[in-house]
């Protein structure tokens, strides 16, 4: 009889396994949003993936490893997948939904080398997109499928004939991209100061990037949110993600993880205030909205 019993449990449980509804989360070989590797220190998005595993009970979570370029095409197919590092906002496009706000970090810059007699910075170290001439146009270069935020994206479609755009496509997105900047294959990408940061344990970067504001967002914040699939999935999973981020997003070990990656040097209260107001205050009034 107790064999049967515990026969008859098991066999619950694994029909409740089987039942349970899957999230395929999305990571690109692109740190410090993700280590793809497992070693060192989890990426942000990581850390996000982890806390909504952690949160969202019921679910049974799985990864898949892809570049940008192939999860936009996954999301235009409406395949089932999520991406915890998606910049919150109009979205580019209706293959996907968004979050409410899980995360807060400053805007882009460029990165550039330090050799680069072209790049051309005001009296405060800041990059003017409205510097650029046809005549010497420089050569951006960005793994395809990237997105910089709508305002930042504005910029870049209003100056494009000012500049060229390289798009490379590999799975080593960022750590590729910055090899090649080393050896000046083009002039800059458009990136965050913390991936330069990151990735200036390797000495050569260390030695010939540079970071660069650029001109009217240097005093700009970058919002995150979870994207998922635009389907009758991804709006059921995106509720349920909504549902669980107040819990997160007031955590104090997970904002103690933010701090250490997006807390800037100076005026730390600067960055608490925005987050108070662009990531707290969005889940109370999605509380509000949903009673």
């Amino acid at each position: 009889m107790l064999k049967r019993l515990l026969l008859c449990s098991l066999l619950v449980s694994l029909n409740c396994q089987a039942s349970a509804p899957v999230i395929t989360w999305v990571k690109n070989d692109a740190p410090p949003f993700f280590n793809i590797t497992g070693k060192g220190t989890l990426g942000v998005g990581d850390i996000v993936q982890m806390y909504l595993e952690d949160h969202l009970d019921g679910f049974q979570h799985q990864t898949e490893i892809t570049t940008l370029a192939r999860l936009n095409s996954n999301w235009q197919a409406a395949e089932p997948r999520c991406f915890t590092t998606m910049i919150h906002g109009k979205p580019r496009n209706p293959s996907y939904l968004l979050s409410n706000p899980t995360m807060l970090y400053y805007a882009q810059g460029i990165i550039y080398h330090k050799d680069n007699q072209q790049i051309v910075l005001d009296e405060l170290g800041r990059f003017d997109f409205t510097s650029l001439t046809k005549n010497a146009p420089l050569i951006m270069a960005q793994s395809p499928g990237r997105a910089y935020g709508e305002a930042l994206n504005d910029v870049l479609l209003k100056h494009a004939d000012h500049y060229q755009l390289y798009e490379r496509p590999a799975s080593d997105e960022t750590q590729g991209l910055l090899h090649m900047l080393v050896n000046q294959r083009f002039d800059f990408v458009v990136d965050y100061e913390m991936v330069l940061r990151y990735h200036s344990t390797d000495p050569r970067i260390r030695t010939n990037l540079r970071f660069a504001p650029i001109l009217g967002f240097s005093e700009h914040f970058i919002v995150g949110a979870v994207g998922c699939t635009n389907s009758p999935w991804g709006e059921e999973t995106i509720a349920h993600i909504n549902q669980v981020l107040p819990d997160i997003v007031n955590d104090i070990r997970y904002r103690t993880i933010l701090q250490q990656w997006f807390m800037p040097l100076v005026q730390p209260e600067k960055y608490w205030h925005a987050y108070q107001q662009f990531v707290l205050a969005a889940q109370i009034a999605s509380q509000g909205e949903s009673q």
